[in-house]
């Protein structure tokens, strides 16, 4: 719902914890919320903790759609382009290069949680929905995560098989997600599979989505790296953006002019822009 909050537009999310369950997941959710702060995750403001009907989560109002309705329209407007679409995919992975700083797993990551700040140029990538977010287990804890967390299209084959896993499952889903910004296509949308069926051919057979085609070479290894078979071959989320990083003019050209025209929050300079000056190093 929309609310306001210190006299300010904000999202309610309102969070059903008549259970012992659903308490302790919504303070889990209240506990990871509380300790973000970066410009591609969802800012979070406050709780409201009085339950059984009023416990509130408010958040910023991103007044965009959810990249899902951006990337297929419903009204009859023209998709974004491949440049818009690569430009939001690497504010995602810069995204969840934070939540990896922080040694949090998403656990969900797909296109309808994550949210556009608001409709037209210079919109951006905000990460949302932190409900199934946890941290990431230390390597010899022997606590064990719930199998089949997420959604089948995005899940990695790991999670699928209820075996242990660690962040690199949120590297599948971006793998699966980016491939998807790429060709601008629905994952498996060519082969018609069922999500379970997805998720058979995923865990036992190594499928995966049609690789964008026409696009850099590097983007296609990105992608094919992300979404190993084997976890401990995926690359992190730092070594992600730091190749998309360095195959910024390759994604997106070099006309400073033409990048300007392309959702360019930064300043000038485009994607290469973006990604050199307002996020620098960090």
């Amino acid at each position: 719902m929309k609310g306001k909050w210190k006299g300010q537009p904000v999202a309610v999310k309102t969070v059903n914890v008549s259970g012992k369950s659903r308490a302790v997941s919504f303070l889990r959710e209240v506990k990871i919320l509380a300790q973000l702060r970066h410009p591609h995750v969802l800012p979070f403001y406050a709780a409201c903790l009085k339950p059984p009907d009023h416990c509130l989560l408010l958040t910023d109002c991103c007044t965009g759609a959810t990249l899902k309705e951006w990337l297929y329209p419903r009204d009859g407007s023209t998709p974004p382009s491949t440049r818009r679409r690569l430009r939001i995919g690497y504010q995602i992975a810069r995204g969840m290069r934070y939540l990896e700083s922080l040694g949090i797993m998403h656990r969900d990551l797909k296109p309808s949680n994550v949210f556009l700040t608001h409709p037209g140029k210079g919109a951006r990538a905000i990460i949302a929905d932190f409900g199934l977010a946890r941290p990431v287990p230390e390597p010899d804890s022997e606590a064990v995560l719930t199998g089949e967390t997420g959604t089948y299209v995005y899940m990695a084959p790991e999670v699928i098989r209820h075996e242990k896993y660690t962040g690199a499952a949120d590297v599948f889903s971006f793998g699966v997600l980016l491939n998807e910004l790429a060709s601008g296509l629905v994952p498996y949308s060519n082969a018609h599979y069922t999500p379970v069926q997805v998720a058979f051919g995923v865990a036992d057979r190594s499928l995966r989505p049609e690789l964008a085609s026409g696009v850099d070479p590097g983007l296609t290894a990105v992608i094919v790296s992300a979404w190993s078979q084997d976890p401990t071959e995926r690359p992190t989320f730092i070594g992600i953006t730091d190749g998309l990083d360095a195959m910024s003019v390759q994604l997106v050209g070099d006309d400073g002019e033409a990048l300007g025209d392309v959702d360019d929050d930064a300043g000038g300079g485009g994607l290469a822009g973006l990604f050199k000056g307002m996020f620098g190093g960090g």
